[in-house]
């Protein structure tokens, strides 16, 4: 389910950047403009927990004005064998050392997927 609000180009260019990285990170990866990393506690959960959280991050259909205000399909919270999971994509320079001025370029921005447990965050 999508939400209704209405959107600016550049923030439907972050979105479709997001939701790639999110649901196929293949082109992103080769071209090296993005990252995905787990939390220690979340692989401490083991492969099947893990595997269930990355597969449940990449089908996330469900936003809505209360956890995606901005429409940027750039975080949520998921429920995964009863633990609460989160997922979030933070947007970097290319020297990935600074914040991105620019999350809709994809020239200026490295993105980094982060999966973890609610009490990493």
């Amino acid at each position: 389910m999508f939400h209704s609000v209405q959107i600016s180009p550049q923030t439907a260019k972050i979105r479709a950047l997001n939701d790639e990285l999110r649901t196929d990170p293949s082109r992103m990866l080769a071209a090296g403009h993005c990252r995905t990393v787990a939390t220690g506690n979340l692989l401490a959960k083991g492969p099947a927990f893990v595997d269930r959280a990355w597969n449940a991050a990449r089908t996330f259909s469900n936003f809505t004005p209360d956890n995606d205000p901005y429409g940027e399909h750039d975080c949520a919270v998921m429920t995964i064998n009863g633990e609460a999971v989160i997922w979030k994509i933070d947007y970097f320079a290319p020297d990935w050392q600074h914040g991105s001025d620019d999350p809709s370029d994809e020239r200026k921005t490295r993105r980094v997927l982060t999966l973890m447990l609610a009490q990493d965050y």
